[in-house]
């Protein structure tokens, strides 16, 4: 992913021209103060990542829950999963990321559209002085169920001066196929026993 910061001097300039006013450039409108922003190379903001993903992984989501509010994240961080809704501030979003697969660890035999997660893999990676984006192949184990299902979430976050998530989107890529897949797992072989049994 290349992220351009173009000036758009010649539409500010257009602007002026017709308008006979001064009017902000849209590159200074969308882009925050360089001076507000880190600027992280490369291989920072990758280990940002993979940091963040070890903690979201069982069982390291578990000392995270715990903490009521992880230190991953900042104090006002704002995240959006596209299946569910918006997250603001530190304590909900560490319930969320963290919380909710720890209690789902806590009690295997429980059944559960959401399995825990146990393992990734980054399949790619861009990264631009505190953005980075990834599309990453988790592997759920839902232990009721007696399976492991692959499960693709591409994310997008923001990083702040101390390393910490300060903005994130995470959108679960192929959901209703795998929601689905579990379901079918769960029903045609219960239904395959019975018919069997009959």
């Amino acid at each position: 992913m290349v992220i351009f910061h173009l000036p758009f001097l010649w539409f500010s300039s257009l602007t002026q021209f017709f308008l006979g006013t001064g009017v902000q450039s849209i590159s200074s409108m969308l882009s925050p103060s360089p001076t507000n922003q880190p600027h992280y190379t490369f291989d920072e903001l990758y280990n940002l990542q993979v940091k963040f993903f070890d903690n979201f992984i069982y069982p390291a989501d578990i000392t995270q829950a715990k903490s009521i509010n992880s230190t991953l994240l900042a104090e006002d961080v704002q995240g959006r999963i596209d299946i569910t809704r918006t997250f603001d501030g530190r304590e909900l979003n560490t319930e969320y990321l963290f919380g909710l697969f720890a209690n789902l660890a806590a009690d295997p035999n429980s059944i559960s559209l959401l399995g825990v997660p146990i393992s990734y893999e980054i399949l790619h990676f861009a990264a631009n002085e505190y953005i980075t984006s990834a599309a990453t192949r988790f592997m759920f184990n839902f232990t009721s169920l007696g399976l492991i299902v692959p499960i693709e979430i591409d994310s997008w976050n923001t990083w702040n001066k101390a390393g910490q998530v300060t903005q994130y989107d995470g959108s679960f890529k192929y959901w209703q196929w795998t929601v689905d897949y579990i379901i079918a797992s769960r029903y045609l072989s219960t239904s395959y026993l019975r018919l069997e049994f009959v």
